[in-house]
């Protein structure tokens, strides 16, 4: 079906139909974009939505450039520790007491790495509800989806 001539920037039609049918009706091959690995993507992001300035929040342990990215884009990082007594579970009220005025970019591994957890639902409606109400980007970083 594809040639062996260089793919579309951004990905293929085709492959990008079968990614938006992952994230249900709302997403449309319009909304996905796919790069040739993880750090691409992130750099690209953070150099997009953030710059000096700006606020970023990341989770730890976790891949090291999703840490790393925003503060390459001249953003403050604020880095919230997950911890086991929590089963690795991003507490959204930590998230909350770390947002601060320049806050513009937050950014999670689902499932995470290096635990391979996934968030649960309730947590992650709650944080995208938090992201929406004060403006803020969510990247979910999803090689291991």
């Amino acid at each position: 079906k594809h040639s062996l001539e260089y793919t579309p920037n951004g990905g293929s039609e085709d492959l990008r139909e079968e990614i938006s049918k992952m994230y249900g009706p709302k997403i449309t091959a319009d909304n996905v974009l796919v790069f040739t690995g993880a750090q691409v993507a992130l750099q690209t992001a953070a150099h997009a939505i953030v710059g000096n300035g700006c606020h970023t929040i990341v989770f730890t342990p976790s891949y090291q450039s999703v840490q790393e990215t925003p503060l390459h884009a001249g953003s403050d990082v604020t880095k919230i520790r997950l911890k086991p007594g929590n089963h690795w579970q991003i507490q959204v009220q930590e998230v909350e007491a770390a947002i601060r005025e320049n806050t513009k970019y937050i950014v999670i591994n689902e499932p995470s790495n290096p635990f391979g957890t996934l968030m649960k639902r309730a947590v992650q409606q709650q944080l995208i509800e938090l992201a929406e109400k004060r403006g803020i980007y969510i990247l979910s970083d999803e090689v291991y989806r």
